[in-house]
């Protein structure tokens, strides 16, 4: 036996355990899809996540294998973004693990219960049926999952609503904090350079890390466990459509991080532009005067945070499709 034909055995016993079992009277357009579904993208998919493991570990391996730059440190803040979050959020990043884990037995309603609400109570004949000792009929059941729905959407929607309203209050307490200690940092610098840059960043620069310190464990928590329960979900009524979800999952995890990367450069890109154009400002506004040559260097960091943002934005839409 040819190692080709090995291998479509082995699809046929992988289909089969998955309970779809097709033969030569399948039309032959399906052949490539249960190969893809069945066999390539999960085989891509343990490599993918196997080399981004790998290549973590590697990365921390070096990270701790190689000294620390010995920086002056702002007194208040840790070594890591992440720990400083950590020390002064602690009860609330708690709070929003717990009530992103309520979410999930909550969105699996929302999907079980429409399921029901048609093989059970529109399409079966088996009435009345009884309930905690109770023989309901098939309008009275009909009327019970509907209110179970509702009430599944609202809790849903109530939910969501609390933990992005909670997630604000994180955001300000942590914005707060960050920005009171940079700024005493600031002013117990009597060498500090360029001291028109603590405008920006007191007011603008700070923003996305008050989003890090809401996000840094609700977010993938939240993301991830939607993500686990509608595949659960998928998986238990076919797990053929189950896998065929994973297909783009593999594409995904090679390109989104990449993207992210160019993101991030052009973030920082930005916010280099924002400083020396605040720079520029404050020179001006020290001379005193209207000073007709300094048009043309702050026309030309207009243009350039405009040319950034484009790239921003394009990059983040390429990232959301």
């Amino acid at each position: 036996m040819s190692l080709l034909d090995r291998y479509h055995l082995l699809v046929h016993d992988v289909a089969a355990a998955f309970g779809y079992d097709y033969n030569d009277a399948t039309p032959d357009w399906v052949h490539p899809f249960i190969h893809l579904i069945l066999v390539l993208a999960p085989a891509l998919l343990i490599t993918v996540g196997s080399y981004l493991a790998i290549r973590g570990i590697l990365k921390l391996w070096k990270y701790r294998s190689t000294p620390a730059l010995h920086t002056e440190p702002i007194r208040g803040l840790e070594k890591s973004l992440f720990k400083t979050v950590l020390r002064y959020s602690r009860s609330q990043q708690a709070l929003m693990i717990l009530v992103s884990l309520i979410a999930m037995p909550i969105l699996y309603l929302t999907l079980e219960l429409p399921k029901q609400i048609v093989n059970n109570a529109l399409d079966s004949g088996r009435f009345p049926i009884a309930i905690l000792g109770q023989d309901l009929d098939q309008v009275v059941f009909l009327m019970l999952l509907c209110g179970l729905y509702l009430l599944a959407i609202i809790l849903n929607g109530l939910n969501k609503y609390g933990l992005n309203v909670f997630k604000g209050y994180v955001v300000e307490r942590f914005l707060r904090r960050f920005r009171l200690l940079v700024y005493r940092h600031w002013r117990s610098d009597p060498d500090a350079r360029n001291q028109s840059e603590i405008i920006p960043i007191l007011a603008q620069e700070v923003e996305p890390i008050g989003g890090f310190a809401a996000d840094v464990l609700a977010l993938p928590i939240l993301q991830g466990g939607t993500l686990l329960t509608i595949l659960s979900f998928m998986f238990v009524q076919d797990p053929v459509l189950g896998a065929a979800a994973l297909t783009v999952l593999p594409i995904q995890l090679v390109l989104l991080p990449k993207l992210q990367r160019r993101v991030n450069a052009l973030s920082r890109t930005r916010i280099r532009e924002v400083r020396q154009l605040g720079r520029q400002l404050s020179d001006q506004l020290r001379e005193r005067q209207v000073n007709p040559a300094g048009l043309l260097p702050v026309s030309t960091s207009f243009r350039e945070l405009e040319r950034v943002r484009r790239k921003i934005f394009r990059l983040k839409c390429e990232c959301w499709t």
